[in-house]
């Protein structure tokens, strides 16, 4: 993932719509100005199944939720945690 905002760093979230199937690590976390992160993702093959025809490309989906974050405190160019609160990713009516 890449923050392409000059100023201010973005926290993440990105989930997978198939969660017995992937594991996403880091789930979540926060990219400073300019940064990016690396993201693994990865397939978990049910027991006594095969790849599909279709491998690597699928037609599951992942959720991405992503917001700026001024002010947010950062430990290093391109900090990942599993912490970022959930009302971050909310909606307010004002």
């Amino acid at each position: 993932l890449r923050n392409v905002m000059y100023t201010m760093p973005v926290a993440f979230r990105l989930q997978p719509l198939n969660k017995g199937r992937y594991t996403v690590k880091p789930q979540s976390g926060i990219i400073a100005p300019l940064g990016t992160l690396t993201v693994e993702i990865v397939y978990h093959l049910p027991p006594g199944s095969f790849l599909p025809d279709s491998f690597p490309f699928t037609d599951d989906s992942f959720l991405l939720h992503s917001v700026v974050v001024p002010g947010a405190a950062i430990k290093d160019s391109t900090s990942s945690s599993d912490t970022i609160p959930n009302d971050w990713f909310t909606t307010r009516r004002k």
